[in-house]
């Protein structure tokens, strides 16, 4: 009887390397004890993943003597590297050991660099000047560095960049788009500092801000302008403290307002819905065109001003001042996330008032908050659901769906 052949082995190279391209590279070294054929496989990859989670100061130095050693290995046999991703706990100690690493990639002509440098201590790695002109790079994901005395950067191949914890001004912004012809996705997740993300003069299509991490005195103290001419689709996540204001974003067709504001002190809680309210009324007057929207909950409750909210509840009237004048006319789909049902009844009657005044609407996904769909009472889902259905009769085309997070 016949030994079973190895199928995996079988495989054509260039599969084993996209099947290695998804482990952590400790993962990968550890194949060359399979067989013979895998002994030297490891060191021809192209893709390369280094992850740590331990912030033991020990464990961490262990890990970077790994990647040393392994990239020492790897110069032979690599031309060039698809992607090289590093996730560990950064300390200050450790700067050189990654500037060594990154000027790897670069000698490499790294297409996607990831630099996912977690600390505790405020420790940001200084992005080395080579990096800032590198006509190969594509993709970028970097958590934890800063720009330091940048002059201009060159990226004419980078495609997305995703920027996190990290502060930086309006200046780098500006040189980012004017050295990135071909950039397409800029993400910023909890970053500081920047006061106007002006895009004017680039070709980004999709604008994503994930959080303002820093702090502020008060609320509403501070203005964040977003001018963004090409941008089909905006996102606007997580906790933002700040004062948005909408410049020229003519080109938008798709926009999620997910984003919240920590509970106000009690000197302020007067007029802080009140602003709020006002600054979203603002932005949807400049994205009365936009076809596809996506609102979170709590930006659904600040959009009722506390001084028209008892007009909502009163039978057979409909209260419409409070959306601004062409909201609407041009919105084909709605989706609703984070849906809490009737805790409020401000937001089934704000999302009725749309329907109202949404006449091509063909679509309105509602999204339950997650955890609370099975809490609602079925008098509530009855309430919900005669008061959307009674309002989508003056829209023929719409359909209601309603789904869990």
């Amino acid at each position: 009887m016949g030994v079973a052949s190895d199928r995996l082995s079988s495989l054509p190279d260039s599969i084993l390397f996209h099947i290695l391209s998804f482990l952590p590279f400790d993962d990968v070294v550890r194949t060359s004890r399979l067989c013979r054929q895998w002994r030297t496989l490891w060191s021809f990859s192209s893709t390369l993943n280094f992850i740590h989670r331990s912030k033991d100061f020990f464990s961490v130095r262990k890990f970077v003597s790994f990647v040393d050693k392994s990239l020492i290995n790897l110069h032979r046999n690599c031309n060039t590297l698809l992607k090289f991703h590093v996730d560990f706990p950064f300390k200050r100690c450790f700067t050189s050991d990654v500037t060594v690493w990154v000027l790897f990639a670069i000698t490499h002509q790294v297409k996607e660099l990831n630099l996912v440098l977690s600390n505790d201590d405020g420790d940001c790695y200084n992005l080395p000047k080579r990096l800032l002109f590198n006509p190969f790079l594509r993709k970028a994901n970097w958590v934890s560095c800063r720009f330091y005395r940048v002059p201009a950067v060159r990226w004419d191949s980078l495609r997305e960049l995703r920027i996190g914890s990290m502060g930086f001004g309006d200046d780098i912004v500006r040189k980012i788009v004017a050295g990135s012809p071909c950039l397409d996705l800029l993400e910023l997740d909890n970053c500081w500092g920047f006061r106007c993300l002006d895009l004017f003069g680039g070709k980004v299509s999709k604008l994503v801000v994930n959080g303002y991490k820093e702090e502020v005195n008060k609320f509403l103290d501070l203005e964040l302008e977003i001018k963004a001419p090409c941008v089909k689709v905006l996102e606007l996540k997580g906790c933002i403290r700040m004062n948005i204001k909408l410049n020229n974003v003519r080109n938008c067709v798709s926009v999620k307002f997910d984003f919240h504001s920590k509970n106000p002190k009690d000197e302020e809680c007067d007029y802080f819905y009140e602003q709020r309210g006002v600054m979203l009324m603002a932005m949807f007057e400049s994205l009365i065109h936009v076809k596809d929207v996506m609102l979170g909950t709590w930006c659904i409750e600040a959009c009722l001003i506390p001084d028209v909210n008892d007009v909502y509840f009163v039978e057979g009237k409909l209260q419409l001042s409070v959306l601004p004048q062409g909201c609407g006319h041009q919105l084909k789909k709605i989706i609703v996330c984070g849906f809490e049902g009737t805790q409020s009844g401000l937001e089934v009657l704000f999302l009725r008032d749309l329907l109202l005044i949404s006449a091509n609407i063909e679509m309105m996904v509602i999204k339950w908050k997650s955890g609370l769909r099975n809490l609602i009472r079925d008098a509530s889902d009855e309430f919900v659901t005669k008061t959307l259905s009674n309002a989508r009769k003056r829209s023929k085309k719409a359909v209601v769906l309603f789904r869990n997070s």
